[in-house]
C-alpha cells in the first residue's frame, strides 16, 4: 500500500490492521521475585496481561531494555534473535503454528473450571478439601445465606460489594464490568447473598443454565478484609453449591480463573473441587520460551507453576526445581501434591538435569481429606 493511501486511511481501520500485523513487545530486566538474581524477559502482547505477569516474576518494576512493535507473521525471529530468560507471547491463534518447534510450552491466559455435583451430597463434601474449614468458619462467624432477585440487592450488590472488592484484590489490573454489562445476568439469574447479624457481608451472582449454576461474579462489602479473613468469601461457594444440590442441579459452572497453580481464585475454585479444562473457545495461545537449563526460568516456574495443554487436549503442569537430586527425591511428592488438581493430567518439573514428568491422578486420591 502506498504511503498516500495509507494516510488515507480512517484511524479506527489502521488501528485494527496494526493490531492484526503488530503486537507491542518489551524487554526488560529486573530482581526475581524471591531471588537474588536479576532476571530478563521478553514480553509480547496486550499490557493488562503484561502487568499480571511481570508482578508474578518481578521483585519490583523492571528495567525496560527495549520496547518496540512486533510484526507478528515474523514473531519467531525476534524469539530465535533476543536473549532473555523468560519468553512470554500472548498472540492470536493464526500466528501460533508459525512458532512450533520455537516455543516450549502452549497454553490460554485463562482455564475453565467446573464442579461437578451428581454424587450424594455426602460424597461431595468429602471429596471437596476447602468444606471443613468453612464451615467450621461458617458456624462460628454465625453467617446465613439468602437467596434474592430483587433489583434493589443487585444495585446494592454491584456498587458496595462487588466494585470495592475487585478494586481492592486486583487495582489497576482489574477488568471491571460494567452495571449495564451484569445486569443481564441478574435478570435471568439470583443473588446467593451472605448475611451476618442481619447484615449482608458478602454476595455472589448466579444464574441457572440447563442443569448447571453458573457463577459469574463475587463481592465482599467495601472490600473489606476483615470480612475476608472471617470466611464471608468462602461462605458464598459454601452456600451457592448447597443451593445448586438442593435444585437437583448436575454442576456448578465456576468459569475462568488465571491459568497458574498458584493462583489464588483458581485454587480456592480447586478446593472446591472444580476440574479444570481448557479455554477452547480463547481467541489467543499463551506461549512459553523457556531456554534449556536455565536456571532463573526455572525459579520462575518453581514459584509460579504454569498451566500448559498437551497434545491429547488435557492440562498439565509445569513447574521447576533448583535443588540438588537428593533434595529433590524428597520433596517430590509435596511438589505432586501442591500441583495436582481435578483435571490436571501430567507434572513436568523442569531442572539443570533435564525435565521429569509425573501422573497427577494418584496424587489428587492421596490429597482427599479423611473421612470424619
Amino acid at each position: 500500500m502506498r504511503l498516500s493511501r495509507l494516510a488515507a486511511v480512517p484511524k479506527n481501520r489502521m488501528a485494527r490492521l496494526v493490531g492484526r500485523y503488530f503486537a507491542p513487545a518489551e524487554l526488560v530486566e529486573g530482581r526475581g521475585r524471591e531471588s537474588d538474581h536479576n532476571l530478563r524477559c521478553l514480553y509480547v502482547g496486550e499490557p493488562k496481561f503484561r502487568a499480571y505477569l511481570f508482578d508474578l516474576v518481578f521483585q519490583d518494576s523492571p528495567r525496560s531494555i527495549r520496547s518496540f512493535q512486533a510484526f507478528l507473521p515474523r514473531l519467531g525471529r525476534v524469539f530465535v534473535t533476543t536473549s532473555f530468560d523468560l519468553g512470554v507471547a500472548l498472540i492470536p491463534n493464526r500466528y501460533e503454528a508459525s512458532l512450533r518447534g520455537i516455543y516450549s510450552y502452549r497454553a490460554t491466559k485463562n482455564v475453565r473450571q467446573e464442579t461437578d455435583i451428581s454424587a450424594p451430597w455426602e460424597e461431595l463434601v468429602h471429596s471437596w478439601q476447602n468444606y471443613s474449614e468453612t464451615a467450621r468458619r461458617v458456624r462460628k462467624a454465625g453467617l446465613q445465606v439468602r437467596i434474592s432477585h430483587e433489583p434493589r440487592d443487585f444495585d446494592f450488590f454491584y456498587h458496595h460489594m462487588f466494585l470495592p472488592h475487585v478494586g481492592k484484590q486486583y487495582g489497576q489490573r482489574a477488568y471491571v464490568d460494567s452495571y449495564e454489562e451484569m445486569k443481564p445476568w441478574f435478570d435471568r439469574g439470583l443473588l446467593v447473598l451472605v448475611e451476618e447479624a442481619g447484615r449482608t457481608v458478602a454476595g455472589g451472582l448466579c444464574a441457572v443454565e440447563g442443569d448447571t449454576l453458573v457463577f459469574y461474579r463475587t463481592g465482599v462489602l467495601e472490600g473489606d478484609h476483615e470480612l475476608v479473613r472471617k470466611g464471608a468469601q468462602a461462605a458464598i461457594y459454601y452456600f451457592m453449591l448447597s443451593y445448586a444440590k438442593e435444585q437437583k442441579l448436575r454442576s456448578v459452572n465456576f468459569l475462568m480463573s488465571h491459568a497458574f497453580v498458584n493462583n489464588g481464585v483458581y485454587k480456592h475454585k480447586a478446593g472446591w473441587g472444580a476440574k479444570a479444562s481448557p479455554d477452547n473457545k480463547a481467541a489467543q495461545c499463551l506461549l512459553y520460551f523457556v531456554p534449556a537449563g536455565n536456571a532463573k526460568a526455572n525459579l520462575f516456574l518453581e514459584k509460579n507453576p504454569i498451566i500448559v495443554g498437551s497434545e491429547h487436549g488435557t492440562l498439565d503442569v509445569v513447574t521447576g526445581w533448583n535443588g540438588s537430586a537428593e533434595g529433590f527425591a524428597r520433596a517430590k511428592e509435596r511438589i505432586l501434591r501442591a500441583c495436582a488438581a481435578p483435571g490436571i493430567n501430567r507434572l513436568f518439573v523442569r531442572s539443570a538435569s533435564g525435565a521429569e514428568i509425573m501422573e497427577c491422578h494418584a496424587a489428587r486420591q492421596r490429597a482427599a481429606p479423611p473421612l470424619s
